[in-house]
């Protein structure tokens, strides 16, 4: 997975300065990486601030989703794993994670609305830091 997101990043970055040569002055596009997505800053001069998450998938029929994220061992004690690490792609649930926040909200409900938010205070606040997105959305889903 690291050789095809650092291709993938290049990819990006390619494509960046190839607009940024074009649009000149009017707007500023910034790369940042984070985890397995590529975010594209996109800001008019002196305006609004769009950011934009490109992330690098191999999907495998309908419902698997797999995203250039280096394996990571969460137990105590490792496990021994058939294959190299290094070789392994993460499975995503985020699509359907989103179909059922989605499913649950309903019509004029705000669960996802008070998701976002929740992500905005958690990423500002240092000691809340060690909770993830991934957190945050199993809490909201089970609790719904």
């Amino acid at each position: 997975p690291r050789k095809m997101a650092d291709w993938f990043n290049g990819l990006v970055q390619k494509g960046v300065n190839q607009v940024s040569s074009k649009v000149r002055g009017s707007v500023s596009l910034s790369i940042s990486r984070h985890g397995p997505a590529m975010q594209v800053n996109i800001q008019e001069r002196g305006g609004m601030l769009i950011a934009v998450d490109l992330v690098l998938c191999i999907q495998l029929g309908p419902q698997q989703l797999f995203v250039a994220k280096p394996f990571k061992e969460y137990a105590d004690e490792p496990r021994r794993l058939a294959y190299d690490p290094a070789m392994l792609w993460r499975q995503s649930f985020s699509v359907s994670e989103t179909r059922t926040i989605s499913g649950i909200d309903g019509a004029n409900e705000c669960r996802r609305d008070c998701l976002r938010i929740l992500k905005s205070i958690f990423r500002k606040e240092a000691t809340l830091a060690k909770f993830t997105s991934y957190h945050l959305k199993t809490v909201l889903m089970h609790e719904c």
